[in-house]
Formats: structure tokens, C-alpha cells, sequence
């Protein structure tokens, strides 16, 4: 995930706002600890005459899909008439939209249904194009992708998230923020996608915070 969305509008006074972390799960733990594709599996071999086949392995319970986010495939469902304030509706997938929230140059996405929180890191940030979303069983429960600190762009800072998808009945939140030099970086973003997902309580659980994340 190493796509940058451009800025859609100038925004004036980026450098008089003040930082803003608003989690909706409490305070953050701390823990020390890319999104990409994974790759094929090999081919699959034939079998010689006469060898009785083996058994197929079970399929994985847990796999990913992905989506691009485009603003031009995205339509603007908010704006603020003064400072800079936008809120887009993307295309996701399986019917569930992107809902992306452009604030002072801060972003926040949330994934199914939009939530009441304002979730990101402290420093002003683009980002990135590509979504993971993290399927149970062929349900989506999370999207993983990739804030990228505009104030550190020459040192390559960046922070992968993973969002709980939300419903009507359950609007979902942010589950964990992971520092983009975490070793096993996507496995870990995928890891704690898979365990902590399903189960995890917006009102009351505590979003993870893996290195300098926040």
C-alpha cells in the first residue's frame, strides 16, 4: 500500500490546527511489535495414473480481498461550508461502502456504516489507495489500510490501520494503529484483525497500539 491520494482542495490554515486523536475505545495500550497482497499458491500439480488423490486441505477460515480507493469513483456527501470538512462516499466492497472523512488534513474511514468518532493520527496525513478487507469465512469484519504522515514524508513515517467493519445495529471503530516499521508488519495488522474483530466492543474495548503509532 504505497499509493498517495492527492489533496482534492487547498485547505488554508493546515498549519494553525491543532492535533487530533479521538479514539472511540478508550485510552490506547501500548505494545511494541504493509498492507500487500499475498501471493499465489503453487500450482497444482497432476497426479501421476494410477495415484489415488489426496485429500484437499481445508479451506483458510480467514482470508483478504481488496479495493481501491479512487476520490473520482467517490461521491461527496458533506462539506463544510467554512474550513476544510468533507465527507465521500466510496465504493468497498460486497455491497459495503467507504465512508471517508477529510477533516483540516486529517483522515478517517470507517467501513459498512459511518461511526460518530474522528479517528486518526495526530499529524496531518494522506491516504493510502489500497484496502485490505479481512474476510471470516467469506464475511467482511475488518479493513486494514495505510495513513501516511504528511509532516514525515522525507523519513517515510507511516501507520496501518485496522477498522472494524461496522452495521446499522453496530457501527464499527478502530481496532488498532500498528507503527509502519513493525516487523511482520502485515501479518500482525492481519493477526489482530482476525482475533480481535468479531468480538471486539466499540464502547468499551481498547484500541491497540503497536510502536509509534499514534
Amino acid at each position: 500500500m504505497t499509493g498517495f491520494i492527492p489533496r482534492r482542495r487547498a485547505f488554508a490554515a493546515i498549519f494553525a490546527a491543532p492535533l487530533i486523536l479521538l479514539g472511540g475505545c478508550g485510552q490506547p495500550e501500548e505494545e511494541t511489535a504493509e498492507v500487500a497482497r499475498q501471493g499465489a499458491g503453487p500450482a497444482v500439480q497432476d497426479l501421476p495414473a494410477g495415484d489415488a488423490p489426496q485429500d484437499s486441505p481445508e479451506p483458510a477460515r480467514f482470508t483478504s480481498d481488496y479495493s481501491t480507493l479512487d476520490f473520482d469513483d467517490c461521491t461527496v456527501t458533506r462539506e463544510a461550508a467554512e474550513g476544510h470538512s468533507v465527507d465521500y462516499r466510496c465504493p468497498g466492497r460486497a455491497g459495503l461502502p467507504l465512508l471517508l472523512h477529510d477533516g483540516d488534513g486529517r483522515y478517517d474511514l470507517d467501513a459498512g456504516v459511518r461511526n460518530d468518532e474522528f479517528q486518526s493520527i495526530g499529524a496531518f496525513n494522506s491516504i493510502g489507495t489500497t484496502i485490505e478487507w479481512r474476510l471470516d469465512e467469506g464475511r467482511p469484519i475488518a479493513v486494514i489500510f495505510r495513513l501516511n504522515d504528511a509532516t514525515m514524508e522525507d523519513r517515510g513515517r507511516s501507520v496501518l490501520a485496522v477498522e472494524k467493519v461496522g452495521t446499522a445495529q453496530s457501527p464499527g471503530c478502530r481496532i488498532a494503529q500498528i507503527a509502519g516499521d513493525t516487523p511482520d508488519l502485515n501479518t500482525r495488522a492481519r493477526s489482530i484483525a482476525d482475533e480481535r474483530a468479531a468480538n471486539f466492543d466499540c464502547s468499551a474495548d481498547r484500541m491497540q497500539v503497536v510502536g509509534n503509532a499514534l
